[in-house]
């Protein structure tokens, strides 16, 4: 992952032509394909946020999945997961923060400095529902800096696995990340304590292929 954002940080630096980022075929998916017989396929929900945003806010994520049973998960500095991108996710992840580094090539260690979370269902079948929903809290006792105050909103990827290999998406990688100034912080993070983040907050259904 670190590779790949170097990579990208120096394509913006070294060329002034049209930049153009190609995604692997999803026939490279690294872990081959989760469909069974009965035409049920693995659904994986992840989870990506940044740890030096824990130092601003927590976030409560909870998950209804397929079954209908109803999960909170509680993210905040003393999360030390170490789940890493399926090669779709990192496509993905990598795509959406191509902009970002175009306008502040600064960003590619911020964005090295990922931390994610995998929920898969399993046999999941055709048309079942997936709810997500993720709440961010301010941490009070951080102390803003003058200058440049980064954060990265939880972010949801939904993408399900047929058996041939065939990656999918659900919903791709679409983000808020912000950069703020003291008096800009000051001034606009309230609306972020107990905030529904619409980035990863949504229903996803599953519909596949089933021949």
């Amino acid at each position: 992952m670190k590779k790949a954002l170097w990579m990208l940080a120096a394509i913006l630096f070294c060329s002034l032509s049209t930049t153009v980022l190609t995604a692997c075929s999803d026939d490279d998916d690294d872990d081959g394909g989760k469909e069974d017989a009965k035409g049920k396929a693995e659904v994986r929900v992840a989870v990506v946020t940044q740890r030096d945003t824990y130092k601003m806010f927590t976030f409560d994520f909870t998950l209804t999945g397929p079954d209908g049973k109803t999960k909170t998960y509680k993210f905040d500095a003393s999360d030390n997961n170490d789940d890493k991108f399926y090669e779709a996710e990192a496509n993905s992840f990598e795509s959406a923060c191509l902009p970002y580094l175009f306008m502040y090539p600064s960003l590619t260690s911020f964005f090295e400095n990922v931390i994610m979370h995998h929920y898969v269902f399993k046999n999941v079948p055709n048309g079942a529902k997936i709810d997500y929903k993720t709440v961010s809290h301010l941490v009070r006792s951080f102390q803003p800096e003058e200058k440049g105050n980064k954060f990265l909103m939880a972010t949801v990827m939904v993408t399900y696995v047929t058996a041939d290999g065939q990656v999918h998406p659900l919903k791709p990688f679409d983000f808020n990340c912000s950069i703020l100034d003291k008096s800009m912080w000051e001034k606009n993070i309230e609306k972020y304590d107990n905030y529904i983040v619409p980035q990863s907050t949504n229903s996803v259904t599953v519909v596949y292929p089933t021949n």
